[in-house]
């Protein structure tokens, strides 16, 4: 049977900037360990830490919940997958392991749909350009 998987590759025009929210006493120690992560992603990733700052995000800038026929702001609808509040990582393995299980249970990660702020500025049969709104 041949394969039907397919793989997106982002290619960007300077820095990405990652919001992770943590308690203010753990702040100092997740920024290091950030910074000592050789990379981000898959073993193909050129993605890595460059600086870390204590930030509240523009929420303009941040995926939104898709809420419906009242998103009028606009923007590129995708489904993601998250982390739940109840996550545990001994029953999250990427690398083998009954995922699809841990998935079921609802404990490990949860889907829903975003709004991203970006549009298609030029696209190809195979390939699209993507622009922050």
């Amino acid at each position: 049977m041949e394969s039907t998987g397919v793989r997106d590759y982002f290619l960007l025009d300077g820095h990405l900037s990652v919001f992770i929210e943590v308690p203010q006493s753990n702040a100092d120690y997740i920024a290091w360990l950030l910074q000592r992560i050789r990379r981000f992603g898959t073993s193909d990733s050129i993605c890595w830490c460059s600086a870390v700052c204590v930030e509240v995000p523009d929420q303009t800038l941040c995926p939104q919940r898709f809420s419906g026929l009242s998103h009028t702001r606009g923007g590129l609808v995708v489904r993601l997958s998250d982390l739940t509040q109840t996550s545990q990582f001994d029953k999250f393995n990427p690398f083998g392991g009954n995922v699809r299980r841990a998935n079921l249970e609802k404990d490990v990660l949860e889907k829903d749909v975003y709004v991203l702020p970006l549009r298609v500025w030029r696209s190809g049969e195979t390939w699209a350009i993507l622009e922050r709104i």
